[in-house]
């Protein structure tokens, strides 16, 4: 596991030290800002406002709903050290607080779990666009995790992992009876 720990450091050090800057750091903690709780919500409640996406909002709040308490129950079973512990040459954004363990990412899980339940689940032709613009969207909230000193990149792909499952779930669970009448022979008419 020395090569994972390896390359973990190596993506830290990419990602936090070498692109740090002012400018990214106003970026980054914008992005960071996608990944909250706060953004996420009203984005589901105004999708189950609109009747022509409730069904989308719905499967969202599903993952969102599965994917939050599984991200808590992760961080109980995998106690890991967050970065920026002294000697380790991770830069913490002064105004980040630390909680609970560093596997996996909070932040963007949520915002994974929303932007494939987009990408899987936004009907007709806005499918693409609309989930693969979320998509890129939650990608920048994991790097920002990572620019800000305050998640591993291991972390973050952990919470986009347990994402894409609370995600798939929410799907299949709204999903399963259109499925299984599809699959379905045809009755013949008398």
């Amino acid at each position: 596991m020395q090569w994972l720990w390896n390359i973990d450091q190596a993506a830290q050090n990419f990602i936090n030290v070498a692109l740090h800057s002012p400018m990214m750091s106003a970026l980054m903690r914008w992005f960071t800002y996608l990944g909250l709780d706060q953004v996420i919500l009203p984005i589901i409640v105004a999708l189950i406002a609109i009747r022509f996406t409730r069904r989308v909002g719905l499967q969202a709040a599903v993952a969102y709903l599965l994917a939050g308490p599984a991200v808590l129950a992760m961080k109980i079973l995998c106690p890991r050290l967050r970065p920026g512990y002294p000697g380790d040459g991770v830069i913490v954004a002064p105004d980040e607080s630390l909680y609970l363990s560093s596997f996996p990412s909070g932040h963007t899980t949520i915002a994974f779990s929303l932007a494939f339940t987009l990408f899987l689940s936004f009907p007709g032709s806005r499918r693409m666009p609309v989930g693969v613009c979320a998509i890129v969207l939650a990608g920048f909230v994991g790097i920002s995790r990572i620019y800000r000193g305050i998640h591993w990149p291991t972390d973050v792909l952990g919470g986009i992992a347990l994402a894409w499952i609370a995600s798939v779930v929410a799907w299949w669970l709204f999903n399963r009876g259109r499925a299984e009448a599809s699959q379905r022979p045809a009755e013949e008419p008398a």
